[in-house]
């Protein structure tokens, strides 16, 4: 992607100059090199992401629900996973906040940035300043794990912290040949277990739901319902996670209270994601049809497929403007504008495009003109309402997660307890 620079180069000109198209072809080489850098670092920064989470997710788990008491182990296990939502939902708030600065804070006042807006789909947010802030809290909340003692006291019923057992009773410890000789005949009984593997399949699937909201609700958003990046993040951090960490949260005290049964657990589910999916079937109906980009989803035929064809404008531009047509173009050389006027109180700041030759012609009038930025559409009345929905369906479902995790623990061996949450992890990753 050429994203156009700001000297106004990204109009029609009639010049047949290849400038341009070189410039940008060296941009997108650059970029190219730079991203598969990019994607090594991210894929390091993953394996230790993996590697590091190991003792809170599969032995962080399996080590409270061993120390704890029997009927407050869901208790502390909800309250650990409801944390662990919290951490994204305060990580789309700092986003929220960071993208409202421009990425390179050096460059404030600079002729870019005097040009852009956070509500420009060139704007890019300083995205590393959040990661720069999480990654310290990170270093500052690991410290006390430090101090911890090497065992820690079991909790009898009462709740009360009991004696730690002596070493004499302790089992020997297995050595790592011991687990790896081990490791194929755990691994085969557990997939040979057809509750488990329902079980993770199930968890599987919500999480599958899970990933794609987290993924693309942004996205989903700032197109059908014309917000900007910041708000929706605001929205997801301070509505949608909050909603789903309350949800694991009260499922926890629905187990700790009512002491749900094996046998009550999948039926207890079942009703709870159904009327989740009842919750979700308004959304189909909460939306607008997809707007119209030239060359993109909308190819018409005649002399607007080839207006731009002497205007140089380079394959991959994109500067995204809205035409008096209601059709959106990937640039303003390709809606074929030649001209343009400032906005008065900013002279960087594009105010409207003119003597678009393609808008002229899909109109069929004069007067063509295009403003900076997408189309915007008819729904926005609609974002409140479906973020309500959304978290109150994410709610009513995350009632269930508490109780089918402890369903899987319940299920598998004592000593494979720990081995099992691993591979239920591995599936959800992998599937």
């Amino acid at each position: 992607m050429c994203v156009l620079s700001p000297d106004r180069q990204d109009l029609c000109s009639l010049q047949g100059t290849t400038n341009m198209t070189e410039a940008c072809g060296k941009t997108e080489i650059k970029r190219i090199a730079d991203t598969n850098n990019l994607w090594m670092l991210m894929a390091i920064a993953q394996l230790l992401f993996g590697v590091g989470s190991v003792p809170i997710q599969p032995f962080g788990i399996s080590y409270v629900d061993d120390f704890a008491g029997r009927g407050n182990s869901p208790l502390y296990i909800a309250i650990l996973f409801a944390v662990s939502v919290f951490g994204p939902a305060f990580g789309f708030l700092l986003g929220s906040v960071m993208l409202r600065i421009y990425v390179d804070v050096d460059r404030t006042g600079s002729v870019t940035n005097a040009e852009l807006a956070p509500t420009d789909p060139r704007w890019v947010g300083a995205w590393w300043i959040g990661l720069l802030i999480s990654s310290a809290s990170l270093a500052l909340t690991s410290a006390p794990y430090f101090f911890f003692p090497r065992s820690m006291p079991l909790e009898d019923e009462s709740g009360t912290a009991a004696a730690i057992p002596n070493e004499d009773s302790k089992k020997p410890a297995f050595s790592m040949l011991d687990f790896l000789k081990m490791f194929p005949k755990l691994f085969v009984r557990l997939l040979l277990s057809p509750l488990f593997l329902l079980l993770v399949l199930s968890q599987c699937c919500f999480s599958s739901v899970i990933a794609g909201l987290a993924t693309f609700l942004n996205k989903y958003l700032e197109r059908q319902y014309s917000t900007t990046t910041a708000y929706s993040n605001l929205l997801i951090g301070a509505v949608n996670l909050p909603s789903v960490a309350v949800g694991i949260l009260v499922g926890g005290v629905i187990m700790k209270r009512t002491g749900l049964s094996l046998k009550t657990i999948p039926r207890f589910s079942v009703a709870m994601l159904t009327i989740s999916v009842l919750l979700i079937i308004p959304l189909f109906f909460m939306g607008c049809p997809t707007q119209r980009v030239a060359k993109v989803n909308y190819t018409p035929h005649g002399f607007l497929s080839t207006c731009y064809s002497n205007c140089s404008c380079p394959v991959n531009a994109f500067n995204p403007v809205c035409g008096s047509d209601n059709i959106e173009y990937l640039s303003p050389c390709h809606a074929g504008c030649k001209e343009y006027t400032k906005e008065p109180k900013n002279k960087f700041r594009v105010l409207k495009y003119t003597d678009c030759v393609c808008i002229a012609y899909s109109q069929g009038s004069g007067g063509a003109t295009a403003r900076p930025g997408p189309c915007p559409n008819q729904c926005p009345h609609f974002l409140l309402p479906v973020m309500f929905l959304i978290s109150l369906a994410g709610l009513i479902a995350s009632l269930t997660h508490n109780p089918i995790y402890m369903m899987v623990l319940r299920t598998v061996p004592h000593e494979d307890k720990s081995f099992a949450i691993g591979v239920q992890f591995l599936l959800m990753r992998v599937l």
